[in-house]
């Protein structure tokens, strides 16, 4: 497994376009991640930065429940995905 994400070989992959504006925001919120202070990994995307963000934007209601719907799966495919945080001997 990659050390760093430098290290991680670039791969092409398909959105599908019903798709690409749920795709849009999770890169978009890429730097909003909770992360565990006892070990670095990573809980959670921060709801409340989503909120925020969906105000600023002037996202609707409506359509932010389907954002969020689709932001919660990718956020736990992505847990899934992360290395498990190093240990220290």
């Amino acid at each position: 497994m990659p050390a760093h994400p430098a290290e991680v070989e670039a791969q092409d992959f398909e959105v599908w376009e019903e798709n690409w504006e749920s795709f849009c925001w999770f890169i978009r919120l890429g730097r909003r991640w909770i992360f565990n202070q006892n070990d670095g990994s990573r809980i959670c995307l921060d709801d409340a930065a989503i909120q925020a963000q969906f105000e600023i934007f002037g996202i609707k209601r409506k359509k932010r429940a389907a954002i969020m719907a689709d932001l919660l799966e990718m956020e736990r495919a992505a847990l899934e995905a992360f290395p498990p945080p190093a240990t220290h001997s």
